[in-house]
């Protein structure tokens, strides 16, 4: 989202739903990508070699697809969803505004 940084500077700066939403997306993603590794680490030591490769990809598919449903849902609730992504017509400057 580089093309949204400035926007995203200003709402996490004024808008505290805005820093909550992130805050609790960021844990969600850190403890999901422990949980991934901690997999990871076991399909290394217990399965066979040739296995290893496909289900890391799997797992890496699935944990990105999984993830989408909290970080969707916490930016909807707390209204981030619209002020990052709604369209914008030509010269509405007021896009973030509350």
């Amino acid at each position: 989202m580089p093309h949204r940084a400035a926007l995203m500077a200003d709402l996490w700066a004024r808008d505290p739903r805005f820093r909550r939403a992130w805050r609790a997306i960021t844990v969600c993603w850190g403890a999901a990508l422990l949980a991934d590794t901690a997999l990871r680490v076991l399909m290394a030591a217990l399965l066979p070699v040739p296995v290893v490769p496909a289900l890391d990809t799997a797992l890496t598919v699935a944990t990105l697809v999984a993830l989408q449903i909290p970080t969707h849902v916490l930016l909807r609730r707390s209204g981030s969803w619209d002020l990052l992504f709604r369209s914008t017509k030509k010269g509405d400057d007021h896009v973030h505004d509350r």
